[in-house]
């Protein structure tokens, strides 16, 4: 019998813990559990309100922090509600909560082993009290939420240098800074939910977990129901309709489409790689698309009705695909290719295009991950990755004999196996020069659809929403549009304050859900199921359509081809801008890139990206036309969705990889560094904050008297080691499930303590190494940066802080 109680919040859980140096690694366990419970609907909690409606309540065990939670499940089974708690950062919090759990039966969904979304614990089948996860579902730290809804997080309040047990006393900023958090998080809950009035609170930690949850419920609560001109059913209905149509009907075309499935177009060209620009007069151009993903589902018919074909007929389509030039792509940007695929392909003597940019110029389109014999990162879809892991132990999986790999990409091969849709495939024959090819076995069609009228309007209205947003904040505010999305509050504040906090993350937020279109059309629901079992979170089951749901939400050979165009109008923008005299392409990263050109040039740039400009429009407006018949009061042109405009322009630029790059901004360094934050700085207790980041280390060295190639030189170098004290990046060590720390601690006032408490995660301070030529890719990138500027580091060293002052120490 189902239950309809509804899903309330009702609750705050976190945690502080102490870490210990353990024969040169760390050890941690929990010293305090914060709970707090609310009194109010969750939505009326406001900065004024907060520390009155919310009791936050501090224990110094876990049994005791336990208690609690057995209370509010009996609050819940009187007031006919599911209780629900508010965790900011479950995956660090989970594993306080082991003893818990084994009183439960657990449902759990989860991105990962180590990041849950979602804990259900249930009794007899009745889900009994719920953990959620925040962190998943703002994807914002608590600092920066509290900054959001105008309720900081306390700073300076908390020294976690300090070694503490469950027997320390703790200091009166101590208790407050632990029950600060806590209100932080249903402040800015609150303030969340009053802004985004069409966000039933009663759906969060039930329906509604993730950032794209929201997007997805936001589109279907705006759209299922339109009904166009002359239609017979509604924009729901065709959209359900379709998403059984197109679902894969059996194993191995499910397994094919997802090994067919590529990422983003990102790269470093390699005769570039290292070169430090503007020395010679020219200067670097940086041009992004506008919304690249959401601009490609609107800008083309995409392919219905794959079937398994004949080893004949899939290379006729091969063929078909070989004759399609640059031009046709530009001319017929809706449907420049007349078959569609996902197909295997052995090719013999793969090597880069004699003659092409991509030779010239070392830019080349497959991803060197793809044939490498690596499991699948699992950081941030680890479901995913094991499925992909699981398909290619059945055979679905790129690979290559003698591979020769640079900057990220396969260069060359012997031999290959690549599985391709007619996309992908035409950026081979595009990039590759190859002695043969066989088609191995696949599927296509010749029959394409405009995208569901679903996700059209979805694209439509949201870039609409965004824009009128934004004429808003310039003063040109029409109350009939925004009362279509917005809050009376917002629109108000759109009149009265339109510089507030509130203001700039609401528009912030609307660029971040159309962002999010993409992601739901390209989600795989044949995913094995999350289980909490004696060893933490596992899957059960190994994918595959035995998986699948009784009503697909995706039409995924849709998804799969967005990020596909998107490498497309890379390449056509490549392509166009690659004659021009003098310039050099340097990098990019799927909607981006960066070339090097003569100033008299720099008008030439634009009127060849115009003609791609051009190219898109008049493909939106033929895929468009169906919405403006049949849903003209929905229908906006998005006139500029998809151009390649310029984002910044420099007089020196260094990039190493696709994202790692350094520029000059006003006489100043910035500095882009996957994985390292250029600009974090440490604060004081007031909230002050210090010169110590990384971009003001650069700028400290450029004060100092080195050039900007020296910098660069330095910090973008090879084996270069940056200190944690610049970087702020910490490393984490996960305990075992349900593992306990058991031993006698002394802590920093020199009392000692038998500890008994669950093993938490340890946090350290982590240095990060710049291209280590331990790896074997990067001494070969290595190699071909020095080729291109001898002065690069490639030595040991460690780049620090010391007194103020940037400091170099060799290892």
């Amino acid at each position: 019998m189902r239950d309809e109680r509804e899903y309330r919040i009702i609750a705050a859980y976190d945690t502080e813990t102490t870490n210990l140096p353990d024969d040169g690694g760390c050890r941690a366990f929990f010293t305090l559990y914060q709970v707090g419970t609310c009194s109010i609907p969750i939505e009326s909690v406001t900065n004024a309100n907060v520390t009155d409606s919310v009791s936050v309540v501090l224990k110094r065990h876990a049994e005791d922090a336990y208690s609690i939670f057995d209370e509010l499940i009996c609050y819940g089974e009187m007031g006919g509600y599911i209780p629900v708690v508010m965790v900011h950062n479950l995956g660090f919090d989970m594993y306080s909560l082991v003893g818990y759990f084994q009183h439960f039966d657990v449902e759990v969904l989860a991105k990962s082993r180590t990041k849950p979304v979602c804990f259900k614990l249930k009794e007899d089948d009745k889900v009994k009290l719920v953990f959620w996860d925040t962190l998943v579902f703002t994807q914002k730290s608590l600092e920066r939420m509290g900054e959001d809804c105008g309720f900081p997080k306390l700073k300076g309040f908390w020294d976690y240098d300090r070694i503490r047990t469950p027997e320390t006393n703790l200091t009166a900023d101590e208790v407050a800074y632990a029950k600060h958090d806590i209100y932080c998080l249903f402040a800015y809950m609150g303030w969340y939910l009053r802004n985004n009035q069409m966000i039933d609170p009663k759906l969060l930690g039930c329906r509604i977990y993730t950032k794209t949850g929201v997007v997805r419920y936001k589109r279907l609560q705006l759209f299922k129901s339109l009904k166009g001109k002359g239609l017979k059913h509604t924009v729901g209905q065709y959209w359900q309709a379709n998403n059984i149509w197109e679902f894969a009907k059996t194993d191995d075309e499910l397994f094919t489409m997802h090994a067919c499935t590529r990422g983003g177009f990102t790269f470093c060209a390699s005769a570039n790689a290292s070169r430090v620009f503007g020395q010679d007069g020219r200067k670097v151009l940086a041009f992004d698309a506008t919304s690249q993903h959401p601009a490609q589902m609107v800008s083309h018919y995409y392919p219905v009705h794959f079937k398994k074909q004949s080893i004949e007929l899939l290379t006729l389509d091969l063929d078909i695909i070989d004759s399609v030039s640059v031009e046709r792509v530009l001319n017929m940007y809706d449907k420049p290719f007349p078959v569609a695929f996902n197909v295997a392909v052995h090719f013999v003597n793969l090597r880069p295009k004699a003659g092409s940019l991509f030779e010239r110029f070392g830019i080349l389109p497959l991803a060197s991950a793809r044939v490498k014999q690596i499991k699948h990162d699992t950081e941030d879809n680890e479901e995913y990755a094991l499925f992909l892991d699981y398909i290619e132990d059945l055979g679905y999986k790129d690979s290559a004999v003698n591979p020769r790999f640079e900057f990220g990409k396969l260069v060359s091969a012997d031999e290959c196996t690549l599985f391709l849709t007619e996309l992908a495939y035409w950026e081979v024959v595009q990039a590759y020069d190859f002695d043969s090819r066989e088609v191995l076995g696949g599927y296509d069609t010749a029959r394409f659809a405009r995208a569901t009228d679903m996700s059209v309007i979805s694209v439509i209205e949201f870039y609409r929403n965004k824009n009128t947003f934004k004429d808003a904040l310039h003063g040109k505010i029409d109350d009939a549009e925004l009362g279509r999305f917005e809050s009376d509050y917002m629109i108000g504040l759109l009149k009265t304050d339109p510089h507030s906090q509130d203001v700039k993350h609401e528009y912030l937020g609307l660029k971040a859900d159309l962002n999010a279109l993409f992601g739901i059309e390209a989600t795989n629901e044949c995913r094995a199921e999350t289980i909490l079992c004696e060893s933490g979170i596992e899957y059960e089951g190994t994918g595959g359509l035995a998986n699948a749901p009784d009503k697909p939400k995706t039409w995924y050979q849709f998804g799969q081809r967005i990020v596909g165009w998107s490498r497309i109008a890379q390449i056509l923008i490549m392509s166009l801008l690659a004659e021009i005299n003098g310039l050099d392409i340097i990098n990019g990263d799927t909607d981006s890139i960066k070339v090097a050109v003569d100033e008299q040039n720099k008008k030439l740039i634009e009127q060849r990206l115009s003609i791609y400009n051009d190219a898109i429009d008049k493909a939106k407006r033929r895929i468009t036309k169906h919405i403006a018949d049949c849903y003209p009061s929905v229908y906006d042109p998005l006139e500029s969705i998809g151009h390649y405009v310029l984002e910044f322009e420099t007089d020196r630029f260094v990039a190493v990889w696709n994202k790692a790059y350094m520029y000059t901004d006003d006489g100043k360094i910035n500095i882009v560094l996957a994985g390292i934050p250029g600009n974090a700085r440490s604060k004081d207790a007031d909230g002050t904050e210090y010169r110590d980041s990384l971009e003001d280390l650069a700028n400290a060295m450029l004060e100092s008297g080195s050039s900007f190639s020296d910098v660069a030189n330095l910090l973008l170098g090879y084996n270069t080691y940056i200190d944690s004290e610049v970087t702020k990046l910490k490393g984490r060590k996960n305990p075992e499930w349900g593992e306990y720390f058991a031993g006698s601690v002394t802590d920093s006032d020199g009392n000692a303590c038998e500890v008994l408490e669950p093993a938490a995660v340890a946090i350290f301070d982590m240095v990060k190494v710049i291209g280590s030529t331990d790896n074997a890719e990067n001494a070969t990138n290595c190699r071909i940066a020095k080729r291109n500027n001898p002065h690069i580091n490639t030595d040991d060293v460690l780049v620090k802080w010391h007194d103020g002052k940037p400091y170099t120490v060799e290892l």
